[in-house]
């Protein structure tokens, strides 16, 4: 299932890059500036790699919110916060990301997006207890989407793939790795 989640927000930020949004002219990307924000929500596969262990996926809900600055037309700098989470047989596994992004725009007549993102990753384990376990490291994110312009007010969907990668590992142990794809609702994009 998640394998079709994925080829459909690529399909959805493929196509959408193809036709400019109704809101917009032909030919030409909306023209942003300032302060935006937005918020999502996606479906998560995490994988965790170590040395000593059996990599194993599984899937679960995700979330992001993110706000920055428009540097230009092409570029964004902002603040991310990334969040997979999942809770089974009395034991919840949690992994957030805080990632510092700079986002490009490719091409002057569409907005379609790539995102690069460095930063922090923190996973946490507990147990139906007072067991608990956490391991955190340097983070690095990259992603792929699309603003789809649906207000003139600067309201735009988003559908997205991210992939977030923990680079380091506080504990020499295993490390996070959160691929998502999702749909978000953004505020001046």
């Amino acid at each position: 299932m998640f394998k079709h989640l994925a080829v459909l927000a690529l399909a959805l930020c493929a196509g959408a890059s193809v036709a400019p949004a109704t809101a917009q002219a032909a030919g030409a990307r909306r023209q942003t500036e300032g302060f935006y924000g937005s918020i999502g929500v996606g479906y998560g596969s995490l994988s965790v790699t170590c040395t000593d262990c059996e990599s194993n996926n599984t899937n679960s809900m995700s979330f992001y919110a993110g706000a920055g600055g428009t540097l230009s037309q092409k570029w964004r700098l902002g603040a991310e916060y990334d969040m997979w989470r999942k809770s089974e047989d009395g034991f919840t596994l949690s992994v957030g990301y805080f990632l510092a992004n700079a986002t490009l725009y490719p091409s002057a007549n569409n907005d379609l997006w790539i995102k690069f993102g460095a930063g922090y990753t923190n996973a946490t384990g507990s147990g139906g207890g007072s067991s608990s376990s956490s391991n955190g490291g340097a983070a690095g994110a990259i992603g792929l989407g699309y603003d789809w312009h649906v207000t003139e007010g600067g309201l735009a969907l988003i559908p997205y793939l991210s992939y977030d990668a923990q680079l380091t590992s506080s504990g020499g142990e295993g490390k996070a790795n959160v691929f998502q794809v999702g749909v978000g609702i953004g505020y001046r994009h």
